[in-house]
Formats: C-alpha cells, sequence, structure tokens
C-alpha cells in the first residue's frame, strides 16, 4: 500500500464526486488509491418486549456510506467534501473579507491583542 504524508487540504464540491468511481479530485492526480471517511448506515429493526430488545434485524441493501473526507495516498492531499451551498458561501465570506480589508486596511479574521 502507498503512504504519504498529507501535505495540503483543499475543498470539493460534494456534486463533482461520482460515487460509482470515486477518485482523487485533483485532475493531475486523478488516483483510485484514497483513504475514505465518513458516516455509516444500515437500516434496522428493533422488537421490544417489556421494554428489552428481543430481537434485531439489519436490511444490509440499504447501507449508505456519506463521504466527508477522501484522503488521496498518491499526491497527499485531504479533500474536506461538502455541499455546494457551503463552498458557496464560503467563497461569499471570503470577498466579503477581501472588500473589508481594501476599505479598511485590516483583516478582520486576525486576532487583535490589547
Amino acid at each position: 500500500m502507498v503512504t504519504l504524508a498529507i501535505v495540503r487540504n483543499e475543498t470539493v464540491n460534494a456534486g463533482d464526486i461520482d460515487c460509482n468511481n470515486i477518485r482523487c479530485p485533483r485532475e493531475s492526480c486523478n488516483s483510485n488509491t484514497l483513504v475514505l471517511y465518513g458516516t455509516s448506515q444500515v437500516s434496522r429493526i428493533e422488537t421490544f418486549e417489556a421494554g428489552q430488545v428481543t430481537s434485531t434485524q439489519l436490511d444490509e441493501s440499504s447501507h449508505a456510506f456519506e463521504i466527508e473526507v477522501i484522503e488521496c495516498l498518491v499526491c497527499g492531499t485531504r479533500w474536506i467534501v461538502k455541499t455546494r451551498e457551503v463552498v458557496a458561501l464560503e467563497q461569499r465570506i471570503e470577498a466579503l473579507r477581501q472588500l473589508v480589508i481594501e476599505a479598511t486596511g485590516e483583516d478582520p479574521c486576525e486576532t487583535q491583542t490589547n
């Protein structure tokens, strides 16, 4: 297995990921040697008698895995998966931050110590 330290963090739109062929979003890499982090869900039915679980049935066909982070072991990039709306809001915040810097000469995101 290829091992490499993660050297950069990037953001990727969730809609840009092909769930049938997951690859590194970096076009120059496009590797499929990855580590995926996320949340796994499987539907289940529990039967209770007198407040105690007496049986549990899992529906393996309902398995879902929501990818939150993709780490590419080839190019060393950690991709944070975000919805298009979140990416658009972050871009808008950055644009507003730049407008404040241009208008005041100060970065509102820097912590000021007195």
